[in-house]
């Protein structure tokens, strides 16, 4: 259904980003926007040609639907760092500390030779110099887990891996999470499959690295 709906898009609007806004009504961005909640953006075509577009949204000022739909695209590309970087930015201008810190850290995770989140979290101790505060280092456990689930689920929106059903007296937690990385893995579902990694990981299962760094390697 997702590549359907690419290959009608790509049929019926302009490629070039700016001609393709000046002729967009109300209307057509509101159909704009449930289009973009349906596409398989794991397509090069569509994280090429929408990515553009929902830059020239975002800098027509429409910035609430650029966060929203953006997180569309990025769920299904997370190793986009340009689109990362300037989601960071926005949100940073928004003074949305949180979600900017998000933003940052998952480019410095996926390219750790951008430090990224480090200069971002420099920006604010210089900014809370003088002020008697205690220093901020990140975002909660519980507001990064919720960020990866919301990834995940955003991931697999336009197709999913099925699951196989088991007794659940035979299987404990840990090994239902680990069949369904394999399962993603083997499917070549590799956003997907990063996104639970690293929600795993980040609650404290280490042995969720090592599928994070593989499905990571796929992106």
């Amino acid at each position: 259904m997702g590549l359907e709906l690419l290959e009608a898009a790509f049929l019926t609007d302009s490629l070039e980003p700016e001609n393709w806004f000046e002729k967009l009504d109300q209307e057509g961005l509101n159909n704009f926007s449930l289009r973009c909640k349906g596409l398989d953006f794991s397509d090069q075509r569509a994280n090429i040609v929408y990515g553009r577009r929902l830059e020239r949204i975002r800098s027509a000022g429409y910035e609430d639907m650029f966060i929203d739909l953006v997180h569309h695209l990025l769920a299904h590309r997370p190793a986009n760092h340009e689109l990362w970087m300037e989601l960071g930015r926005l949100h940073e201008r928004r003074n949305e500390i949180d979600q900017a810190w998000l933003c940052y850290d998952h480019v410095q995770q996926i390219r750790p030779t951008e430090e990224v989140r480090d200069l971002f979290l420099d920006r604010l101790k210089r900014a809370m110099d003088g002020e008697e505060s205690v220093p901020w280092s990140g975002p909660s456990l519980e507001t990064r887990a919720d960020f990866l689930e919301r990834m995940q689920l955003l991931s697999q929106s336009v197709s999913a891996v099925p699951v196989v059903e088991e007794d659940e007296d035979e299987i404990i937690e840990s090994n239902s999470e680990l069949k369904r990385l394999e399962d993603l893995i083997e499917a070549g579902e590799a956003a997907e499959a990063f996104f639970l990694a690293r929600s795993l990981f980040t609650s404290g299962e280490e042995w969720a690295e090592e599928w994070m760094t593989k499905a990571q390697s796929m992106l």
